[in-house]
């Protein structure tokens, strides 16, 4: 009898050290994902971010933090999927929906990356990044008029978002709305004088004005700024 106890004790013990041993060794692939990441060696991270993944599947940071690994070496569609894992298992960290939006946009998927803006914005109601983001994406989808109501909303939250006003003002004169466009250009300038985009969209919605001369001199600016960039 003493035997037999003696033997489930070493069993129940050995499931500890066995169990602590795993976690150590998650924790420790993180660790070597992140220093692989931070070098550059997003191949490597990738791998050493599986291999803690195999041992907890259920920790989101490991899930996010493998997608931008995955990001970062261009590979999106792998990316997204890794930060909807993410998001599965922490549906209320701000911030992945909208990441995960970004890449669906990028890979021409709008409609997609709109439903993800939405559950960004479910997540975080006053995300101006969300809300500027989402109209971007119903711009390119054609829904014009929904477009501009979210870019109103990013910008009652954040009057000072110069490129909701930029991507506004680039809306407005898809629309022909030349008067608007030039507006939200010049209220984008004022947030950022030294963007030599904003001052040469400006002159181009000038120009649909027919204010040649007011044209020609935001352009001249725009070759200015970029100059002193230089």
């Amino acid at each position: 009898m003493k035997g037999k106890f003696a033997l489930a004790l070493l069993a129940v013990a050995m499931l500890c050290v066995s169990a602590s041993a795993q976690e150590n060794t998650a924790n420790d692939w993180y660790k070597k994902a992140m220093e692989l990441y931070i070098n550059g060696s997003y191949e490597d991270a990738i791998s050493a971010y599986n291999k803690a993944i195999e041992i907890d599947p259920q920790n989101s940071t490991l899930w996010r933090s493998k997608a931008g690994a995955l990001r970062d070496n261009g590979k999106f569609p792998e990316a997204i999927e890794a930060y909807g894992k993410a998001a599965e298992l922490n549906p209320q960290e701000k911030g992945i929906w909208t990441i995960q939006g970004f890449l669906l946009s990028e890979l021409g998927r709008y409609s997609e990356a709109n439903e993800a803006y939405d559950k960004a914005i479910q997540a975080d109601p006053e995300s101006a990044g969300a809300w500027g983001s989402k109209a971007e994406a119903l711009d390119y989808m054609g829904n014009h008029d929904e477009a501009l109501k979210a870019f109103d909303n990013a910008l009652e939250i954040s009057p000072d978002y110069s490129l909701a006003l930029e991507w506004k003002g680039d809306a407005l004169m898809d629309q022909g709305k030349y008067e608007d466009a030039l507006i939200a250009y010049e209220k984008a300038i004022g947030t950022d004088t030294i963007f030599p985009k904003l001052w040469y969209k400006k002159g181009t919605a000038l120009k649909a004005l027919d204010r040649n001369s007011e044209a020609d001199a935001a352009f001249a600016k725009a070759k200015g700024v970029q100059l002193c960039g230089l």
